[in-house]
């Protein structure tokens, strides 16, 4: 039996990941195993990442899941000072959470679609991430030096899954 991590599997834990912002989790409830969710605009969905990879790392009881993240650099836009600073705010070491962290950098859209495609189920099964954040997924896919055509067969093999499905897990 397979289940395609598109869909919500059924949920080991209640754990949610909070952003823990009170506005924010009011409207948006807090993710939970297997949730998909984006993030999108300038100027606060960065942050937002950030804040995220770093919350992921607390505890259940202060609204995270004790698990690392992983974090594919789609942007070049991880600021490793940032997250310093967002997990001293939160009273953790940040040498620590920067450990926990496992960082991917693309810089062309066919790099993107490998890590994604090929490495990324390895990636979270190797560190038993329960985050993956991809940042400016589309922008690689968007560059003016890529064809138009190459860019959409590119990003086709993200959002078209194969026969083969890498999407899956047993």
């Amino acid at each position: 039996m397979s289940i395609n991590i598109l869909e919500k599997p059924v949920l080991i834990s209640d754990a949610r990941l909070a952003f823990g912002l009170e506005n924010i989790d009011k409207l948006v409830a807090g993710f939970t195993l297997g949730d998909f969710g984006v993030l999108y605009g300038l100027p606060t969905c960065l942050p937002l990442s950030l804040l995220l990879s770093v919350n992921c790392q607390l505890p259940a009881e202060q609204g995270g899941l004790d698990s690392p993240a992983i974090f594919v650099d789609g942007g070049n836009t991880l600021d490793l000072y940032e997250v310093s600073r967002i997990a001293q705010q939160h009273g953790l070491d940040p040498k620590t959470v920067l450990e926990r962290i496992f960082i991917s950098r693309a810089f062309t859209a066919h790099q993107l679609t490998s890590l994604i495609a090929d490495k990324l189920k390895l990636a979270v099964n190797k560190y038993a991430a329960k985050l993956v954040i991809i940042s400016d997924v589309l922008g690689l896919y968007l560059d003016q030096d890529v064809p138009k055509k190459e860019a959409t067969d590119t990003f086709n093999k993200l959002t078209i899954p194969s026969q083969d499905s890498r999407w899956t897990t047993g």
